[in-house]
């Protein structure tokens, strides 16, 4: 199994290269194999990927990319050539199933606008009107906000975390890929 060392980190062009404490962190902890870095808790999954990835060839680094992209792809409603395309790899469909994800995106991108738009015109109306609310409200509205402001900063934690959980994920795929095939790079 390949080792970690800080003259590896240094030829793939790591962004800590310039930074002292973290050079000296890595100093006392390097090398070490793959293995010992993806179990690490003091690493951000981030770097664990960014290291994992570079460890890849291209076919093993396209492969885990479809299998991440399949991972959300219940998030929208991807056109058939695209789920095909993750799905099998055939390097036949990939332009046309960039093309369609792309039209789609665009699509979804027009309707984004649109509900901005509206929803911009709503903050102004909205707006206009607080402008002749009395103190009381005025103080009502703050709290409420506070509140908001509280609700989406938890959700924004609970975004993160989850997110980071499906980072862990992959990265327990990304392991795998490598373990099946010694990487060449």
């Amino acid at each position: 199994m390949t080792q970690i060392t800080i003259e590896w980190l240094d030829a793939q062009g790591w962004c800590y290269a310039n930074d002292p404490d973290m050079r000296k962190w890595c100093e006392t902890r390097l090398p070490c194999d793959v293995d010992t870095l993806l179990r690490s808790r003091k690493i951000p999954n981030s770097d664990k990927m960014w290291v994992l990835v570079r460890l890849m060839d291209e076919p093993t680094q396209r492969l885990l990319a479809r299998k991440c992209a399949l991972s959300v792809i219940h998030l929208w409603d991807a056109p058939d050539v695209v789920r095909e395309w993750l799905e099998t790899g055939n390097e036949d469909l990939r332009p046309a199933a960039w093309s369609a994800a792309w039209s789609a995106a665009w699509a979804v991108d027009a309707v984004a606008a649109g509900y901005a738009a509206r929803s911009a015109a709503a903050g102004a109306v909205a707006w206009s009107a607080a402008v002749d609310v009395d103190a009381d409200a005025a103080g009502y509205a703050a709290r409420s906000a506070a509140a908001g402001a509280v609700a989406r900063s938890a959700a924004r934690s609970a975004r993160y975390a989850a997110g980071d959980a499906k980072l862990r994920a992959l990265l327990k795929t990304g392991a795998e890929l490598l373990t099946e095939k010694e990487p060449t790079r």
